[in-house]
């Protein structure tokens, strides 16, 4: 189970500069913004995976919870906060929330893709 969708690091936004060479300075850098983030945070999961931990964002955890945990288990990651967390120490609503994560959260990070934008299957 991972956090982080695929189509959100499937696309290296250095590639859209060659092919998309009218792209504003402003898309470009949202682009890579989000790409660079959603690549820190799979680095930071699979980490959190050989520790034999989760990588869980904040959202999922209830605010009282939050302040029970070490700060060394937290990991900020362009402003957004994730905790290391075991499932055994998981309640059942924070499970079923890491679960659905990618459901409950569609935009928990995201920017217009230029992809949907301005290419389309005849352009490529």
């Amino acid at each position: 189970m991972s956090i982080v969708q695929i189509e959100k690091i499937e696309n290296d936004p250095q590639e859209f500069l060659y092919r998309f060479p009218d792209i504003t300075a402003v898309e470009y850098h949202k682009m890579q913004q989000e790409f660079t983030f959603w690549k820190t945070v799979q680095i930071a999961e699979r980490v959190a995976k050989i520790s034999g931990l989760l990588l869980v964002p904040r959202a999922c955890i209830h605010w009282e919870r939050k302040s029970k945990f070490d700060p060394e288990r937290r990991i900020i990651i362009k402003k957004r906060v994730f905790y290391l967390i075991s499932e055994t120490e998981m309640t059942e609503i924070e499970k079923s929330k890491y679960h659905d994560f990618n459901e409950l959260f569609p935009n928990f990070l995201s920017y217009k893709k230029l992809v949907d934008k301005k290419a389309k299957p005849s352009d490529v």
